[in-house]
């Protein structure tokens, strides 16, 4: 049996052995230190839930009620919570990226012209739908 050994080990190795490190010796290391956790059972912390689950309860069995629906289970109403308290966590980390662009300055970057003057913005904004219209009745004309 033949082991073949890729250049990215190769050059793991000597950089490894540049530097003074044996591989072989940290391994063996690093089995020795954590040797006492093999075989040792790991418990996960409790689930706690989001949202009062009485009362989240409760609420589902009225809303389930209108659809005939007459038992809902807790693991169920476990759900709900953690899929709650993920939407929340997913909205709260997108305001706060748009609240982060908001306070980004644009008075820096020379693409941008601050403009206090809003009549004229809007004489601007309104001159560029008059031309953008042009150019769709004239689409339209030679469609025709």
């Amino acid at each position: 049996m033949t082991v073949e050994v890729s250049q990215d080990d190769d050059d793991i190795n000597d950089v490894a052995s540049m530097a003074g490190v044996n591989l072989n010796e940290e391994s063996a290391r690093i089995l020795a230190t954590n040797s006492e956790l093999v075989g040792t059972q790991i418990r996960s912390c409790k689930d706690e839930a989001f949202l009062h689950p009485g009362l989240l309860h409760r609420r589902i069995l009225e809303t389930a009620k209108k659809f005939g629906v007459t038992e809902v289970p807790m693991e169920a109403v476990t759900f709900i919570s953690h899929a709650t308290q993920s939407r929340l966590r997913t909205v709260v980390e997108k305001v706060s990226t748009i609240a982060q662009h908001r306070l980004d300055s644009c008075k820096d970057d020379e693409c941008y012209e601050q403009s206090a003057d809003v009549r004229s913005q809007l004489r601007f904004f309104e001159q560029l739908e008059r031309i953008e219209k042009q150019r769709k009745d004239e689409q339209e004309r030679e469609i025709l």
